[in-house]
């Protein structure tokens, strides 16, 4: 088994079926400014997403669950 290649934002993930390190697709919170016409990004707020985020891997399996279930276990 090789180390997880995985040490920045994706630290320690692994999709559980297919074994794949990523890239992964995951639901994340942020803030924009919401108006009748569009919405735009509010500069100074990132993206939140956890242990609960939905998230899937794109290829080849399409496994979706919460993002605990990517993360390794030791």
């Amino acid at each position: 088994m090789s180390a997880n290649p995985n040490t920045n934002c994706l630290a320690g993930m692994q999709c559980p079926k297919c074994q794949s390190y990523g890239p992964f697709h995951v639901t994340v919170t942020s803030v924009v400014n919401m108006a009748d016409d569009g919405s735009e990004w509010v500069s100074g707020y990132g993206e939140e997403w956890g242990d609960d985020s939905p998230a899937w891997c794109p290829s080849p399996c399409n496994f979706e669950g919460p993002v605990r279930d990517f993360k390794e276990t030791a």
